[in-house]
């Protein structure tokens, strides 16, 4: 499993917000496990129960002290500067766990401008697209 960099949620969820709502611990807790991804070939079998699913299966690994994979984080390019803003390439049900399970910092790869990096671990006081 990639190492990866532990970052603070408090200011990741700042400027990324979970792309489903997830709800209560209790509505994610009610539903169906989901251990398996679904590949693209199959996505429109994704409802509202499988992700629920999906984000419990982290949520109960997290609970038994188990390590997820990583999620993906970068900054995007906007006509050739890199913008400082991170977005979440790949990880939306372990960041939505992470989120209903209360966790203060998540596992990330990281490609970005350091300073960002560093905001986003709480080396750094202020976020940079903030600093003009």
């Amino acid at each position: 499993m990639p190492r990866g960099t532990t970052i603070r949620m408090d200011r990741l969820r700042l400027h990324c917000k979970p792309f489903f709502k997830p709800g209560t611990i209790k509505t994610v807790m009610a539903a169906k496990e989901i251990t398996e991804y679904l590949h693209e070939d199959i996505r429109e079998n994704m409802t509202r129960a499988w992700h629920l699913g999906r984000i419990k299966h982290f949520v109960l690994k997290l609970q038994r002290g188990e390590q997820v994979e990583p999620i993906s984080i970068d900054d995007p390019c906007d006509f050739g500067a890199i913008t400082g803003v991170p977005i979440i390439l790949d990880g939306y049900h372990r960041y939505a766990a992470h989120i209903v399970a209360g966790q203060p910092t998540i596992r990330c790869t990281f490609g970005g401008l350091v300073a960002t990096l560093r905001y986003l671990q709480g080396r750094r006081k202020k976020y940079p697209p903030d600093e003009g």
